[in-house]
């Protein structure tokens, strides 16, 4: 008895050693950051935080969670706070700023030998990225760019014509959320790499990459937001043995074959000087891997922030007849007037005010991803609201609340009303309700580097759908179905797509 109390000592003193450290430890954690408000379990661990990315609904959590605790910076996890002051995101954003990212961004490490732009915390990394890649990302180096778009957009019009054109024999109801998401991806393959997918003319999920996206964002976002998962998952043994590898058949894996078959036919077709994308990376010094990471991102990144703006406004619009009758008057006064050719241009359909406020109020009142993009606070600490901040804190951003607030947009902030941007005669009013949608897109030195060609595409393609089609939303009491990760994964937005007549038909 008295040789098994003693054998199992040991195991005891582990065990109580262990305990003590968790104790201390978390004592430790909660304490640093005590003076900010928030929910108490999240002080101590973040299994609050993995709780509300699993309900598939954060955004309503953190929503009431906002109201709830007072302060611009609201603690959801023993090392994380939030804001929603477009001011503090800009400062931490700036050019000059010591802030870093956060550990959220290591999560996108497609590569772990070569990491992106967008899943790297390095800064001077990110920074010499970004700037090699910034003359393909402006479109400056891609003559073709907006030729590129028409063409897709044109597929996106024949997609319809051919397979779900309603008329007088009856309805063919049609999935925009499926269209818009292939037409998003096959634009941007063409423009990162010379050659769409082909989703639109398979009117299918081809390599499964959209089923597999939808599967795998609970996950992802677990990885990117809960520290102890993201350590466990980006240990080099384990994220070679279930990470995407290039010789997948199926979901990112496959993107990123993709990517590096692309990247190699151009190596053994010498056309390194091919003015697109890929092209002005290589010319730019951005290897040959970092060139396939890059381009995987494009896709992942790229394709759902594009078609979720896409699917938002033409529901809301599609939803509130003032709107449509309006959007549709201003398109069609254009094209009459001469303003906007056939297909338009971007530079056209950016002047056309209705139109772009439109679009912004779309990212606005349904913010297209709920990503959390923490911050870090540099090691002398900061203050904030009054609040001292010490150094290795992050602080990620609530877009949803952001994009709310009264006293940039007013009172009915839960409104869909594309008036408010053009209304108030103030063009500081007007630059700050968009300055402040615009964070949908990062800011400063993390503003993401493809922004304009997301507006690009955006812009456009609405445009174009408006001169050419009615459409009107089948059911109306559930226009879709929405679940919300990082990204929100919109289905079944089923919609009746007629032939225009009259003044905006395309000729």
């Amino acid at each position: 008895m008295e040789s098994s109390i003693v054998t199992s000592w040991p195991a005891i003193g582990t065990a109580v050693a262990f305990l003590l450290y968790y104790v201390i430890s978390t004592f430790v954690s909660w304490h640093r950051l005590r003076h900010f408000e928030g929910p108490f379990i999240a002080s101590v661990s973040y299994l609050w935080l993995a709780w509300t990315n699993l309900t598939g609904s954060a955004w309503k959590v953190h929503t009431r969670v906002r109201q709830r605790y007072r302060g611009s910076l609201i603690r959801i996890g023993p090392n994380l706070l939030m804001t929603d002051d477009p001011d503090t995101i800009r400062r931490m954003s700036s050019a000059r700023s010591r802030y870093g990212r956060g550990g959220w961004y290591e999560a996108f490490r497609i590569d772990s030998a070569n990491p992106s732009m967008f899943g790297t915390c390095d800064t001077q990394w990110h920074d010499e990225i970004k700037a090699k890649a910034s003359f393909g990302y402006s479109g400056r180096e891609i003559p073709t760019l907006e030729r590129d778009v028409d063409g897709q957009i044109a597929n996106l019009k024949k997609y319809i014509r051919t397979r779900y054109l309603s008329g007088p024999a009856g309805t063919k109801p049609m999935d925009f959320a499926s269209a818009s998401q292939y037409f998003a991806l096959d634009t941007i393959s063409t423009v990162a790499f010379g050659k769409e997918f082909g989703f639109l003319e398979a009117d299918a999920d081809i390599h499964g990459y959209v089923h597999a996206m939808d599967i795998f964002s609970p996950a992802a976002t677990l990885i990117s937001d809960v520290p102890w998962i993201r350590s466990l998952f980006l240990n080099n043994w384990l994220f070679s043995l279930i990470g995407p590898k290039h010789t997948d058949e199926k979901g990112p894996g496959k993107i990123l074959g993709l990517a590096k078959e692309a990247v190699d036919r151009r190596f053994e077709s010498g056309l390194k000087e091919k003015q697109d994308m890929l092209g002005s990376f290589l010319r730019h010094g951005i290897t040959r891997h970092q060139c396939e990471a890059e381009g995987t991102l494009q896709i992942i990144a790229g394709t759902d922030m594009t078609s979720n703006v896409i699917r938002t406004t033409m529901l809301f619009a599609a939803s509130s007849p003032k709107v449509y009758r309006r959007l549709q008057e201003e398109i069609d006064s254009a094209i009459a007037s001469g303003r906007a050719s056939n297909p338009v241009t971007y530079a056209e359909a950016k002047a056309l005010p209705y139109l772009m406020a439109v679009i912004y109020e779309g990212i606005r009142i349904h913010p297209p991803n709920f990503s959390l993009l923490n911050k870090r606070v540099p090691p002398e600490g900061d203050t904030i609201d009054g609040k001292f901040v010490p150094g290795g804190t992050e602080i990620a951003q609530n877009l949803w609340s952001i994009l709310r607030r009264e006293a940039i947009f007013g009172k009915d902030v839960d409104v869909f009303r594309p008036e408010r941007y053009l209304e108030s005669g103030d063009a500081a009013k007007k630059s700050e309700m968009e300055r402040t949608t615009e964070l949908q897109f990062g800011y400063g030195r993390w503003m993401c580097a493809g922004k304009h060609i997301a507006f690009l595409e955006i812009t456009k393609v609405i445009f174009e759908l408006f001169r050419d089609f009615d459409f009107q939303v089948i059911n109306v009491t559930q226009p879709w179905s929405a679940k919300q990760y990082s990204v929100f994964i919109i289905k079944e937005m089923m919609m009746r797509v007629t032939e225009r007549e009259g003044a905006g038909k395309a000729k």
